[in-house]
């Protein structure tokens, strides 16, 4: 019998082109090993980029109750010489509150933050800031943390 020096090459050829059962199992398990080392990180970093976020966002609605100290922007609280009723009037004049007076530069100037701030009473975790005129604070109770913020 007359043996074709290329059959054990063609065989060999196909044996190595697929995978077996066992090199798939350890593909599995080395990415589930990875999978499971590389998520609590993961969340980590979600979590100190909420809180970075949020806390970016108070320090401007902050500025936009008080003022930045500068004559652009000089907040609701020198505008009207009193704190914002509640979040929605820094977007929306208050019916109750007088518009500005160009003589005076008195009256509400606002509105006191973007246009893209319509979400302004929630945080980077969709929870609704605490806004406290009494107590000049404005709080995210978030799942993380608490951010409080004076003013």
């Amino acid at each position: 019998m007359h043996r074709n020096p290329h059959d054990g090459l063609e065989s060999t050829k196909r044996r190595s082109a697929a995978f077996t059962v066992v090199e798939l199992v350890v593909v599995i398990v080395v990415l589930g090993l990875l999978a499971a080392v590389a998520l609590p990180h993961m969340g980590d970093a979600i979590s100190s980029s909420k809180r970075a976020t949020t806390r970016r966002e108070m320090q401007i609605i902050i500025g936009a109750i008080v003022g930045d100290g500068s004559t652009n922007r000089s907040g609701y609280e020198n505008d009207l010489g009193q704190l914002p009723p509640d979040l929605a009037a820094l977007l929306q004049k208050p019916e109750d509150v007088p518009g500005l007076d160009r003589f005076t530069g008195l009256g509400w100037n606002g509105p006191y933050l973007q246009d893209n701030a319509e979400n302004v009473t929630t945080d980077a975790w969709q929870i609704g800031y605490e806004y406290d005129s009494l107590g000049r604070t404005l709080t995210s109770n978030n799942p993380d943390s608490t951010i409080v913020m004076s003013f």
